[in-house]
């Protein structure tokens, strides 16, 4: 296995742990915890309106590009957070959930919204959670969060037990129809665990400076569900997918009793309907709405109203340095198309924000035909890289010359 600080091996079905290595820490989760924060917000119906606030819309990148009091549905923005690990789509629906919770009586804010999840969820390492998004350092809210490879495991299972939110993970991509009109195409940033490893169900990536590269994966096969967390990785989709295949090959009658996960209770999560929100489709139905396509492709495109500056950029590394130094270059350009589409047609505007979140370096792509296309940030081109090194590695020391081949390119 590529070097790992932490990592679990779950049974998903019958909550077993098969293979542990210090899964009892709480370690930065970077945007792990955006399945944690997807759990909190359960309770909003994905028809519900949630207005942007200015914090939401000040998240730094990756971003879906939303303004302040834009109106956006609860769909798109688990879509958006879950598929394309957008930072302004966690806060938003974060902030919603307080909000409505504030509505019904209770004294809520984000923190504690937080809190009673990691308690209904029976997170048992102490977690932290301050930052809806999983940021952590100076961009994160007082300094991030903290979270067990144990506890993640908890959460990612309680999430693939709720069929609304598992059928989002396992997306590669997703398109609709902004508030604004803008035609919006999401790809996950788990893309290369989807397609290459079979049976893979999603879910979820990481990265930032501190947390390194971090993986959440889950698999089916001759029915069995198999879920791996690996945090702070050279390697987290080798790791995972060799952690996988272990636990795809003990037979269930060899699996231990003594270690076993806490039960899925969804219904302790939303006990009852939030105030203010829509009680329409939920949990064992998809909401009625734009079709998802899962056609593989290589980098995300927005297009939607207005440009979203990010309060940050926060941790960039020698690479990320480089690239902002492209993206100055590109966006130029890309301002240029603007101005002359905006003669021909005054109202369309395209989202420029590339991603370049926690220490990654990416760019502005502007296509023949003026439409702007968002390079992979450094949470989703590690994910591409360890892809590659899971088609063609079987060994640490493969990936580990992969991701510094990858790293040559700028591209880590």
């Amino acid at each position: 296995m590529p070097p790992t600080e932490a990592w679990i091996l779950v049974d998903a079905d019958t909550g077993a742990v098969l293979q542990s290595h210090d899964d009892r820490t709480p370690l930065p989760p970077a945007s792990l915890t955006k399945v944690i924060t997807a759990l909190a917000a359960s309770n909003l119906a994905p028809d519900a309106s949630v207005t942007i606030t200015s914090p939401a819309a000040a998240e730094p990148l990756d971003d879906l590009g939303v303004r302040t009091g834009q109106v956006w549905t609860a769909d798109e923005l688990f879509h958006a957070m879950l598929i394309y690990s957008a930072n302004d789509a966690a806060m938003a629906l974060a902030q919603a959930t307080a909000l409505t919770e504030q509505a019904a009586g209770a004294s809520a804010s984000i923190e504690s919204v937080l809190g009673q999840t990691a308690q209904d969820l029976g997170l048992q390492d102490h977690p932290v959670l301050q930052d809806p998004a999983g940021l952590d350092g100076t961009e994160g809210v007082d300094g991030g969060n903290r979270v067990s490879a144990r506890d993640l495991a908890i959460a990612g299972r309680a999430l693939l037990d709720d069929p609304y939110l598992a059928s989002i993970v396992a997306l590669k991509t997703y398109k609709f129809q902004s508030p604004t009109g803008g035609h919006v195409t999401l790809v996950s940033h788990n893309l290369s665990f989807l397609s290459s490893y079979p049976g893979a169900v999603g879910i979820k990536t990481g990265y930032t400076n501190l947390a390194g590269t971090c993986v959440m994966a889950a698999a089916r096969r001759d029915g069995r569900t198999m879920l791996a967390v690996v945090l702070h990785s050279a390697n987290p989709t080798v790791a995972a997918s060799q952690l996988l295949d272990s636990g795809f090959a003990t037979p269930l009658a060899s699996e231990s009793p003594s270690d076993q996960l806490p039960p899925v209770d969804l219904a302790a999560l939303r006990p009852t309907a939030a105030v203010g929100v829509s009680t329409g489709a939920r949990a064992d139905q998809s909401p009625a709405g734009p079709s998802p396509t899962t056609a593989p492709v290589a980098q995300a495109d927005i297009a939607a109203a207005g440009t979203h500056q990010p309060k940050s950029f926060g941790m960039l590394t020698l690479d990320g340095i480089v690239a902002l130094l492209l993206v100055v270059a590109t966006v130029a350009r890309l301002r240029s198309e603007q101005r002359r589409r905006q003669a021909v047609a005054p109202n369309l505007w395209f989202v420029d924000s590339a991603p370049l979140s926690a220490g990654g370096g990416a760019g502005v792509r502007v296509g023949a035909d003026g439409s702007a296309e968002a390079a992979p940030s450094a949470e989703a081109a590690a994910s591409a890289e360890t892809a590659a090194s899971a088609e063609t590695a079987a060994s640490a020391e493969t990936a580990a010359s992969a991701e510094a081949a990858a790293s040559a390119l700028g591209e880590s």
